[in-house]
């Protein structure tokens, strides 16, 4: 899989939200900010791998996260992230990148890692490969966030079962996409 490929895809996308300004705003109740607030609010450092336009990611900077790592392939989404963190406090990197990233993060170094959206292509391709990257990046008794999906339940199934993740929380979403919130701790 080429992530050129999918960085054009994404890149169309974002250009979209771009001209109509729509970032999405941050929630400050419902599934999402009740799953922050109760299993990720104490975690300092997250990484999110199809960062997008860093919208989970304001999630860990309203609950006092102190390092923020998002890597996407489309450079407009990490434009998009870049500027909702200009004026942060905690410190944030955004980079356009594809999975061989995830090679430069130190072993157990990151306190939660976000994954959503993350296209059923590279899921299928590489989804192997970036499970185990970020296991071996994710600390021990870090928290995975995962928006489980069609496009990527069986990979995220067999990577509980193998890693032996514990499911500490897991909340339908979207009853018309069968998307689920979980959230397991390592």
């Amino acid at each position: 899989m080429d992530y050129r490929q999918i960085a054009i895809k994404r890149n169309e996308i974002f250009e979209e939200k771009l001209k109509m300004k729509n970032f999405g705003r941050l929630k400050l109740s419902g599934t999402i900010y009740e799953a922050f607030s109760r299993y990720l609010k104490d975690s300092k450092s997250y990484l999110q791998f199809f960062c997008a336009n860093g919208y989970y990611l304001k999630y860990a900077e309203h609950f006092g996260a102190e390092n923020i790592f998002g890597i996407d392939p489309s450079n407009i989404a990490i434009d998009i992230s870049r500027e909702q963190f200009k004026n942060s406090n905690c410190k944030n990197m955004f980079i356009s990148s594809g999975s061989e990233i995830l090679i430069s993060f130190d072993d157990e170094s990151i306190d939660a890692i976000i994954l959503t959206d993350i296209p059923k292509e590279i899921i299928y391709y590489d989804g192997q490969y970036i499970f185990d990257s970020l296991y071996r990046i994710l600390k021990t008794n870090g928290k995975i966030f995962a928006i489980k999906d069609e496009a990527n339940a069986i990979t995220l199934e067999s990577f509980i079962e193998i890693k032996k993740m514990k499911i500490i929380y897991n909340k339908k979403l979207d009853e018309i996409n069968s998307k689920e919130l979980i959230i397991m701790e390592k």
